[in-house]
């Protein structure tokens, strides 16, 4: 028998992935840009390095760049800061996907879904 207490379930519903030499360029609604690399990301949000002080639920526009792929641009929402010393890294939570202008491109979905089904079982 299996004690379900020794193996917690991981809530997350979609898994990170790292995509090597891959750079994010952020700028931040109320000010402030950079470009700078990308730690990991999921089809719906990603984690990097953040050059300005950040606070959660600020709106930022981002374009990741990942080699020999055309570059994709999206819209989101800080969910998580670091709190450590520099450098500081910061999650965005990608708004949701669809045809209004509020939301981020279904392109857009299509082309973090081809990541995901390349990078996510890649070694890196």
């Amino acid at each position: 028998m299996i004690d379900r207490n020794a193996y917690p379930l991981d809530r997350r519903s979609s898994y990170r992935f790292k995509i090597p030499e891959s750079r994010v360029s952020y700028k931040l609604i109320g000010g402030g840009s950079a470009r700078t690399a990308m730690m990991d990301m999921t089809k719906s949000s990603v984690r990097f390095e953040i050059r300005h002080k950040v606070n959660t639920g600020e709106m930022v526009e981002i374009t990741l760049s990942v080699p020999n792929k055309e570059k994709i641009s999206a819209k989101g929402h800080v969910v998580w800061v670091s709190n450590s010393k520099s450098p500081f890294y910061a999650v965005v939570q990608l708004l949701p996907f669809g045809t209004d202008k509020r939301y981020n491109s279904l392109q857009c979905l299509e082309q973090l879904k081809e990541l995901e089904q390349e990078y996510l079982y890649k070694i890196v």
